[in-house]
């Protein structure tokens, strides 16, 4: 079965975050890995990443400051 690999960025969105990473805990296939790179959020982002990292072996998070969305796209 193949594997997908999902990147997701965030800062400072919370909500969207936990909407994007919900959806894809509710997928039916579960041959995939995640890596979230945030841009060192403060509106309780940082907890919610440490969590999920600790409860999903699939979930990678990179957190740190970036200068922007295309610096943390790239």
């Amino acid at each position: 079965m193949p594997k997908f690999f999902f990147i997701t960025i965030c800062w400072n969105n919370f909500a969207g975050l936990r909407a994007t990473i919900d959806s894809l805990l509710m997928q039916s296939c579960r041959e995939w890995e995640c890596i979230i790179v945030d841009g060192n959020s403060s509106d309780g982002t940082s907890p919610y990443l440490d969590s999920l990292v600790a409860e999903h072996s699939n979930i990678t998070v990179i957190s740190e400051p970036d200068k922007g969305i295309y610096d943390a796209m790239n």
